[in-house]
């Protein structure tokens, strides 16, 4: 993720410090509040279980946020981006 986040700001190098400011905020908030909600879900159901199950749909809700913006950050992928004619040629 670090790294298609570099590739998004490749021709906006002033604002690649800024896009990575977002991102690692957006993963320490993450880390920080989910401890705390799923304890405070075990807490109030008494059964922790209910905190695994909040997380498990927490993680569907990212993964379609992601697939849902995918489009946006594919041009990022240098992988996907450096094909080269061999490759082209077997697909």
């Amino acid at each position: 993720m670090a790294v298609l986040v570099g590739n998004l700001y490749k021709e906006k190098v002033h604002l690649k410090d800024a896009g990575f400011n977002i991102f690692y905020m957006g993963v320490n908030v993450g880390a920080t509040i989910a401890p705390l909600a799923a304890t405070l879900l075990g807490y109030l159901f008494n059964d922790y279980r209910i905190s695994f199950w909040a997380a498990a749909v927490g993680m569907v809700i990212a993964l379609l946020t992601f697939n849902m913006g995918k489009s946006k950050i594919m041009s990022a992928d240098v992988k996907q981006s450096r094909k080269t004619e061999k490759e082209i040629v077997h697909i």
